[in-house]
């Protein structure tokens, strides 16, 4: 890929160069500014001017790092090499590539975590420095002390800066997946590990689009009032708190703040990297080896890819399930968090719970996942071969593929989980028994199936449906749709 005579490599390297020198002139402001803050406070201190002085140790981590990168994607980017398709990156060259990406990574974490910096109380980003400290309490009167305020300044910037270092990553990141990929560009087919990878991207880029749906959703299911079939129902339940979607969005956005609607993101955001990448990749393992079993191709494609689906589903889904116990525990907390980190609720779990508390609700799961994603991919199959027919025939434009592949990937998704969805109801049911009480109970999933039944109505095995089937048509569509462009991309970079 080229654009006006530039690699997709030299592109990037170029942006890489442009943060990079964003990122150098934030923290030069940043020196600036605590210079400027020190040398008055040091003075008034009784200890004279400061020529040199302490800065935070994370700002040096990231300083060293960007000059170092910044400079190599310079010199990088009036590299010309990658724009033949002989070229391929040495294993040096792919190792220095790796490292930077590591280094600007790393450098950009750092600040978050608490105790990373010696002279920071919490998180370098808290700006909570103990030497700055001590004197912006005692001067604290911009007026008289107008110095004081370049504490405050400094630490924006370097909030700011620390953003940038994130964008600067991301560059890198980006670029050691392109020269990765490059050194396999002899190769013309995806293999099952680069399938892994497709599987991944597409399960982080649709959390991110379904998050607040799924949050909405959750909470839609743990609701235990009684549901009835019919007509002449009460519309306005002040019982009820979450009523209908958008009511629950707004409830949500109004007691919660925006971060409500993303609570338990980050063991979603590992539960769908993780399962989207086992569940591709034994999704292809699986097809290879019937494919061999079946040579003669005697059985019906449909039957095969249900066969896979399901298989790899149960797979994906037993490899994974913590995150998704984890992710439904901190989407139902209100205000008062229980869970403040990932860690925490793991050592939790299994201290009131053991092993074991970290699979619950894993049968309802495994009966749950077993048609539903037997159904999506043999659905997701027929539905892309009756686009690619119409696109060979020209009745349908192939520059539409991607759209294709999304209305496809939505359509299995709304029909699949409209199949499976109270076994989802029932595993969301049980994953919360033990949450709030020290006392753990041990239901089978019969059992809560059966009690739902009884003291909800049959109705309410489908609490959360609406929130569920939008959040699933998006999910699906999106998952599917760069799964593909993925996995394009990827054949793209090892060329002819």
């Amino acid at each position: 890929m080229q654009i006006k005579g530039l690699h997709l490599i030299q592109v990037i390297h170029i942006w890489n160069a442009l943060v990079g020198l964003i990122l150098f002139g934030l923290l030069v402001g940043v020196s600036d500014q605590i210079r400027y803050f020190i040398n008055n406070g040091s003075a008034l201190a009784g200890f004279g001017s400061f020529t040199t002085f302490a800065y935070p140790a994370t700002f040096v981590y990231m300083l060293i790092p960007d000059i170092s990168a910044t400079v190599y994607s310079i010199i990088l980017a009036f590299d010309s090499s990658p724009k033949y398709k002989a070229w391929l990156p040495s294993k040096t060259m792919r190792g220095t590539i790796i490292f930077f990406a590591g280094a600007v990574s790393i450098a950009a974490l750092l600040p978050t975590l608490p105790g990373a910096d010696v002279m920071a109380d919490g998180s370098a980003l808290d700006c909570l420095w103990t030497n700055y400290m001590q004197w912006k309490i005692i001067y604290n009167d911009p007026v008289a002390f107008p110095w004081v305020t370049g504490m405050d300044k400094g630490c924006s910037m370097f909030k700011a800066a620390d953003a940038f270092c994130w964008i600067l990553s991301i560059g890198w990141i980006a670029q050691a997946i392109l020269y990765v990929c490059a050194a396999h560009r002899a190769k013309s087919f995806v293999n099952d590990y680069e399938l892994a990878f497709c599987g991944g991207m597409a399960g982080v880029i649709s959390r991110i689009v379904i998050a607040p749906l799924d949050v909405v959703k959750i909470r839609m299911q743990l609701q235990t009032h009684r549901t009835h079939f019919g007509f002449h129902q009460h519309k306005n339940n002040t019982a009820i708190k979450y009523n209908k979607v958008t009511q629950a969005l707004l409830t949500i956005l109004k007691e919660e703040g925006i971060r409500g609607l993303y609570k338990g993101n980050m063991p979603a955001e590992y539960l769908y990297l993780s399962y989207s990448a086992v569940e591709f990749w034994a999704y292809k393992e699986l097809e290879e080896m019937i494919e061999k079993i079946d040579s003669k191709q005697t059985l019906p494609h449909t039957f095969k890819t249900f066969g896979c689906g399901m298989i790899a589903g149960c797979a994906a889904t037993a490899a994974t399930y913590p995150f998704d116990l984890l992710r439904t525990r901190f989407a139902v907390q209100g205000p008062q968090k229980q869970n403040t980190s990932v860690t925490r609720a793991m050592a939790d779990i299994y201290k009131l719970e053991g092993l074991t508390g970290f699979y619950r609700g894993l049968w309802p799961a495994i009966i749950q996942i077993m048609p539903y994603m037997g159904l999506l991919f043999s659905s997701y199959d027929i539905f892309a071969k009756g686009f690619k027919n119409l696109r060979e025939q020209q009745v349908l434009s192939a520059s539409y593929k991607p759209t294709h592949d999304m209305i496809s990937g939505a359509l299995s998704g709304f029909f699949s989980k409209i199949v499976v969805y109270p076994f989802d109801l029932v595993r969301k049911r049980l994953q919360m028994e033990g949450a709030h009480t020290a006392v753990v109970r041990r239901s089978s999933w019969w059992i809560c199936l059966r009690n739902i039944i009884q003291q909800e109505g049959a109705k309410s095995l489908y609490k959360g449906l609406a929130p569920s089937l939008l959040k699933v048509a998006p999910a699906n569509a999106v998952t599917f749709m760069v799964f593909e462009e993925t996995k394009d991309v990827l054949l793209w970079l090892k060329g002819p």
